[in-house]
């Protein structure tokens, strides 16, 4: 890929489509993991191409920016959002299968990368907290000096 294509690729991330006043987050991808997979390299359907030419889902739920997915070791996307929630997407048929609400808007989150139960969630109001995605329950949460704008296990 060249410099143009990589700046007409980022162009078209950065535009905001909007249906009914949701956003909407077009899931573009081609490889996807696999369900019960352990998302090792090489567990990923993959055509040789990294994006398709049209989306492959619109999960459009949110109602602010989406600023963060992930997987989960069981093959279902995490998206975060400005609107201060998380959904939990069954990849199947394109739903949600679980809403987490946080006070306030999020700003970074991670799924665990092997035990699909455990996502952790940084948000505006300075706090990271780790939820179990089966229930919904925040398990731990800490305050931190200053917004958390990224995350990883």
């Amino acid at each position: 890929m060249d410099e143009e294509e990589a700046e007409e690729m980022q162009s078209e991330a950065d535009k905001a489509k909007s249906v009914n006043g949701e956003l909407d987050l077009d899931i573009h991808l081609v490889g996807m993991p696999r369900k019960g997979g352990n998302n090792k390299e090489g567990d990923m359907r993959y055509n040789g191409r990294l994006l398709s030419e049209e989306p492959l889902a619109r999960l459009d739920k949110h109602t602010a920016d989406v600023i963060a997915v992930s997987w989960t070791a069981n093959g279902r996307l995490l998206s975060a959002s400005l609107d201060g929630t998380v959904r939990l997407w069954e990849m199947d048929n394109f739903t949600t299968v679980r809403r987490f609400a946080c006070p306030s808007a999020m700003s970074a989150m991670a799924a665990h990368p092997t035990k699909s139960r455990y996502m952790v969630t940084g948000s505006m109001d300075k706090k990271l907290r780790v939820w179990e995605v089966n229930t919904g329950d925040i398990l731990y949460t800490t305050n931190t000096p200053d917004i958390v704008t990224s995350i990883s296990f």
